[in-house]
């Protein structure tokens, strides 16, 4: 019985709460009240006394091209230099990096068009120096170098930074288990 009288109570306060919105939607209605909630605008207009005017200045657009292409063998870093590049200092690198993932040896072979101070080292993601691997000047020619990167490096992804003089940069990314 008492199931009985729970239902009955609920339903009658279901149906005073519906003819009171009912009543409410009609009074309101009555008066010029609308919902403006729903209320649908097109157009977002700027009422302030002191608005600003139209953008005065005429933006030109700028023909630029936002990255420098680079190669995917090398990139190069002409740090300090007037763009103008003697053809007697271009060092063709050839840098190859393996294996890949790097297991216990790492293996770099590049060519060196002339004798040259070569610094190989190891960077984190991040670009911090790990480890400097090589450091001296190494003569004109094919070179190839293995280094042992166990007892240096933990799992992870690096990178490899080959300076040719103070003009070529290369960086290769690697994985070592």
């Amino acid at each position: 019985m008492g199931k009985l009288y729970s239902l009955l109570f609920r339903t009658t306060l279901f149906l005073i709460a519906f003819a009171f919105n009912q009543s409410t939607v009609i009074a309101m209605a009555k008066h010029g009240v609308t919902d403006t909630t729903k209320a649908k605008t097109g157009k977002i207009i700027d009422t302030r006394p002191n608005k600003p005017a139209a953008f005065p200045v005429k933006i030109k657009k700028a023909e630029f091209l936002p990255f420098r292409p680079i190669s995917l063998n090398n990139y190069n870093n002409i740090a300090g230099s007037n763009g103008a590049q003697d053809p007697d200092d271009d060092m063709t690198l050839n840098v190859k990096v393996y294996p890949i993932p790097v297991a216990d040896q790492l293996n770099v072979s590049y060519h060196l068009n002339k004798d040259s101070n070569v610094i190989i080292e190891i960077m984190d993601f991040l670009g911090k120096k790990i480890s400097t691997l090589l450091s001296q000047r190494m003569p004109a020619g094919e070179q190839n170098n293995s280094f042992s990167v166990v007892s240096k490096l933990k799992s992870g992804f690096y990178f490899v930074r080959i300076k040719v003089g103070d003009q070529k940069t290369v960086t290769k990314r690697i994985s070592v288990l």
